[in-house]
């Protein structure tokens, strides 16, 4: 019997209460098909379960990328920034948000387990800076400026920029939402 099709079987059990220990689980299995599985073996097909629960690590960063999108879109203020470190294989992505008095709460996380570079045209640090900041601008001369600065330091990243629908990724031309 292998971890996944153990996974299977425990995945209810993990649905109804992530944090049901390991010798528990080890428990119901040997109640349900009297076999009774190594920890090493239980404790991976917990791990598979949950896995299967969020939809793996992928669809974990990309669920906590939107909800960051939304938050940026949504409440006034709110910062979202995220920093690629390519020495490193895993990295936590943490959203956080400010409440009225100042107090900081985190909103959601994602433990990702490599570098995930989504815009490889800006991967230049210079250039992904002026980006963030056109993209943050409200007046349309000024945006054209910035983008002007952005083409003479990367042109590559300008030519990605300008191939994207301007309405999609700067305030200057969303409307006023």
């Amino acid at each position: 019997m292998d971890s996944d099709m153990l996974a299977s079987l425990i995945l209810p059990t993990a649905k109804a209460d992530p944090k049901t220990s390991v010798p528990i689980l080890i428990a119901n299995i040997r109640s349900q098909l009297r076999y009774t599985p190594s920890y090493r073996k239980a404790w991976i097909a917990k791990q598979e379960a949950l896995e299967k629960m969020h939809s793996g690590w992928d669809a974990s960063y990309n669920e906590v990328w939107q909800w960051c999108q939304v938050l940026e879109r949504y409440v006034p203020g709110c910062i979202i920034d995220f920093e690629m470190t390519p020495a490193y294989t895993h990295q936590l992505l943490l959203a956080v948000a400010q409440d009225g008095s100042g107090r900081i709460l985190p909103i959601a996380f994602a433990i990702t387990l490599r570098t995930l570079e989504y815009y490889p045209q800006l991967s230049d640090r210079e250039a992904y800076g002026i980006a963030h900041t056109i993209g943050y601008e409200i007046s349309k001369d000024r945006f054209h400026e910035m983008l002007a600065v952005l083409c003479s330091v990367n042109e590559e990243s300008a030519n990605y920029l300008c191939n994207m629908p301007f309405e999609q990724w700067t305030q200057a031309y969303d409307g006023g939402l």
